[in-house]
């Protein structure tokens, strides 16, 4: 599936020096985004069955707890890869734009498997939304507030994913589950409740700061969990 991204995304490139197309407007990005989606389902099967044959730990975990560690694990990776994409190459980066859509689609439907929390639903077509926005409609300049902002969000994530990992896999007692889950806290508190908000109000115009409200209300939301889930942890 990446040889194939990689081929098509050339021959997109040449068409579009040919006719002096604006990235930013190219709607050209659904075979990608669909290659995307394979890949992490491929991922997804082939960690069930590498963790399942390696990991005791796992194999103990019932269905719906595999299925979210699976989706952490390639949430993690996938985040890593935008912000890479995103930070190198800027908002014009057709990797970083199907990458962020293909993995956003992907995980609402493994979510399907074991999410409850309609909250994270919120977010996922909230994300769904502006990456289509981004990609159709948006300006250079909003492109790159958003992205900027993505940056940002996507940020946090892995660190909040290796700390549930590690509580799943029985590390909780460890020492290092309290720096890891401080750390994960405090930066998700400075990240997206101090820098996003920042960015809607210094980077962004009116129109994208109102479509990127929601994930600023989930934000506080989220992170008045964080803090009731490291204040139990401090307890024991």
């Amino acid at each position: 599936a990446l040889v194939m991204i990689v081929t098509y995304r050339g021959h997109v490139n040449r068409l579009r020096q040919d006719a002096r197309v604006d990235p930013i407007a190219d709607k050209t990005m659904l075979t990608e985004v669909l290659l995307w989606m394979a890949a992490m389902m491929v991922a997804a099967v082939g960690q069930w069955i590498l963790f399942d044959q390696t990991l005791p730990v796992f194999r103990s975990l019932d269905g719906r707890i595999k299925h979210e560690w699976i989706g952490r694990i390639i949430g993690s990776a996938s985040q890593i890869g935008i912000m890479l994409f995103w930070l190198l190459e800027g908002a014009s980066s057709n990797w970083g734009q199907s990458l962020l859509l293909g993995y956003t689609l992907h995980d609402i439907l493994h979510m399907l498997t074991y999410e409850t929390d309609i909250t994270a639903y919120i977010h996922h077509i909230v994300s769904v939304t502006v990456t289509g926005l981004f990609k159709m409609t948006m300006t250079p300049a909003q492109a790159e507030s958003v992205a900027l902002a993505t940056v940002v969000l996507e940020s946090t994530s892995p660190f909040l994913s290796l700390t549930w990992l590690m509580k799943q896999g029985g590390l909780s007692n460890h020492p290092a589950f309290l720096y890891i889950s401080g750390f994960a806290a405090v930066f998700f508190g400075f990240m997206r409740c101090g820098v996003f908000p920042w960015v809607m109000a210094k980077k962004m115009d009116r129109v994208t700061a109102l479509v990127a409200m929601p994930f600023l209300i989930l934000n506080f939301y989220w992170f008045w969990k964080i803090i009731k889930m490291l204040k139990r942890v401090l307890e024991r």
